[in-house]
């Protein structure tokens, strides 16, 4: 192993745990709206027994109302396990590979080359990629539990136009459970739903 990669692996370790601490301190503070964007960007705005929300002040005080403070961090576990390993994977995996490409083409630390910016870019989006195919499953998760009173309610609401009890046994009961269910009845190919659009979406970072 070079002198080069030897630093690159260093470096590549404390890249993991600094992206890691970051992501995971970012989602802590910031996940609310997130929880809010995400309502805001399905809701179809149609008139309903439903709550439209009128815009973000607007659906902070609804979610406060109806479902308190915990539904502001609906899907917060699986939104802090997908920051940390994210971030931790995205800069590691970063480091590693631009490491990789400079042991290719012979450039050292003493020889006073450097990687050039189109490497740089095919190395951002290499760990993209990577990242993406690791952490998809985490983000559906995440996006489902913090939609979940949401499509609660809609159950409820089709259940009683037709006479019927509401199920409400469809809702998850967490992080695991959801994992657990997609697996069951939506196969492999249910964790990775929205893998496409992701996946164009990181790939030039």
């Amino acid at each position: 192993m070079t002198t080069s990669s030897k630093q690159a692996k260093q470096n590549g370790w404390t890249h993991l745990v600094a992206g890691g601490i970051a992501g995971c301190s970012a989602v802590l503070l910031l996940h609310p709206f997130d929880v809010v964007k995400t309502r805001l960007q399905v809701q179809d705005g149609l008139p309903g027994q439903l709550p439209v929300y009128r815009g973000t002040g607007d659906a902070v005080r609804t979610i406060l109302r109806t479902e308190g403070w915990r539904g502001l961090y609906a899907g917060l576990t699986p939104s802090l396990l997908g920051s940390t390993v994210c971030w931790g994977a995205y800069l590691y995996l970063y480091e590693r590979l631009k490491s990789w490409h400079r042991d290719r083409q012979g450039i050292t630390a003493d020889s006073g080359d450097r990687l050039g910016a189109a490497w740089n870019l095919l190395s951002a989006a290499q760990a993209g990629a990577m990242v993406c195919c690791l952490t998809n499953p985490i983000w559906l998760v995440k996006t489902r539990l913090a939609l979940q009173q949401r499509t609660v309610q809609l159950a409820g609401l089709g259940a009683a136009a037709a006479g019927t009890a509401s199920a409400g046994g469809g809702a998850y009961k967490g992080i695991i459970d959801a994992f657990i269910c997609i697996g069951r009845t939506e196969g492999l190919r249910g964790y990775y739903k929205g893998f496409g659009p992701s996946l164009v979406l990181v790939s030039p970072v």
